[in-house]
């Protein structure tokens, strides 16, 4: 191992864990000021630079990101229909226009692509820090969002796992529909087999000493669920939102398993995720007029869908603007979809840095107009 690798995990933990406790103490959700801690140490001062195997590590991040997601996650099933046709066609709207004014803009095909799928899915633990500003936790719009991100989640996995599959050139009709069959099989899984199997897995150490088993045994599973999932054309994070589906109700889950998972996943390979993915940037080359476009591609595909359906679904004027601004965080998927099309050449290193900036100004926007026009 290379000496100055230490050093750079050294930095970047220490750079994102100050700045998301800043992000935390402005009322914002912490990937926004891990992401900063990223782009003060990586941009501004140079004191650390993308590296093969810092980069293999903070890929870690995001699989402990969506296995946490998916523990955490609640569906409300009074809401759940309901809440997933909005849910989806708002994410279509919101990627029909960005693609458009990205692509009237630029005349990018690709870029515009890439535009339009970073405004797919908002970022769950910014959507709740969001919701947490109302107080809003037993309303019908926070049952409404939290089952919208249900939705959203799994078009935004089977949207990016496709175009990741086009930017390197594999993609087809027969590779597509075999994504969305492996998905839908993984899934299938999940809910049916899948918790049996575990739940006897975990059984099978019910009586050892080492009660650290609880977190190597779901760790294992995670772990080989997005080996399976890079294997069969879907990003490895599907396997691991889709395996904390699967565990989200045991009974050890919420007692045993999720402190033991955010431990490790926030105590180091998430906030270095977050911050690694700034190390790309090139702070001068960002977009202010494609970050506005993203934002008002964000808010009008919420809008258009919320604001002019909503009634069909009894939500009133004070819920859909809680809903629309409440779901305007980007995050985790904004960046994998930047890192996928940087990596395949797709976009520049000024839009990547675009998109980048675009998440942390949606993180930050959300909580400070919930105050002003959520109550």
């Amino acid at each position: 191992m290379a000496v100055q690798i230490l050093l750079s995990l050294a930095i970047l933990i220490i750079s994102a864990k100050i700045f998301g406790e800043i992000a935390e103490r402005l009322k914002m959700a912490s990937l926004a000021g891990e992401i900063f801690g990223g782009i003060i140490a990586g941009p501004v001062l140079h004191l650390v630079a993308p590296a093969a195997t810092l980069q293999e590590i903070a890929g870690l991040g995001i699989l402990f990101v969506f296995f946490l997601i998916g523990l955490n996650l609640k569906s409300e099933k009074s809401e759940l229909y309901s809440s997933s046709i909005l849910a989806v066609l708002s994410s279509l709207a919101s990627f029909a226009a960005g693609f458009t004014l990205a692509f009237y803009s630029s005349g990018d095909i690709f870029l515009s692509s890439v535009v339009g799928a970073a405004l797919l899915s908002t970022s769950p633990s910014a959507t709740m820090n969001a919701i947490a500003v109302l107080g809003e936790y037993k309303t019908r719009a926070y049952k409404f969002v939290i089952s919208a991100e249900l939705a959203e989640s799994f078009l935004a996995i089977i949207v990016i796992s496709g175009l990741s599959l086009l930017f390197s050139g594999k993609a087809d009709t027969f590779t597509i529909l075999l994504l969305v069959s492996a998905f839908v099989a993984f899934l299938a899984a999940a809910v049916t087999v899948g918790p049996a199997v575990t739940k006897k897995l975990l059984s099978l150490f019910r009586f050892a000493k080492d009660e650290q088993i609880y977190i190597s045994i779901p760790l294992i599973i995670l772990f080989i669920a997005a080996f399976i999932s890079e294997r069969t054309g879907l990003l490895g994070l599907a396997g691991a939102f889709l395996i904390g589906i699967m565990m989200r109700n045991f009974q050890i889950t919420e007692s045993t398993i999720v402190p033991k998972i955010k431990t490790i996943g926030h105590g180091f390979f998430i906030p270095l995720f977050f911050a690694y993915s700034a190390l790309s940037m090139d702070i001068g080359s960002v977009s202010v007029w494609l970050i506005v476009i993203m934002i008002a591609a964000a808010v009008a595909g919420k809008v258009a869908v919320y604001g002019l359906l909503g009634n069909f679904f009894n939500l009133k004027n004070r819920e859909k603007k809680i809903i629309i601004l409440a779901m305007l965080p980007k995050g985790e998927f904004t960046i994998i979809i930047a890192q996928i099309a940087l990596a395949a050449a797709i976009i520049s290193t000024g839009a990547y840095s675009t998109l980048i900036i675009f998440t942390i100004v949606s993180v930050a926007l959300s909580p400070f107009l919930l105050r002003f026009f959520g109550k």
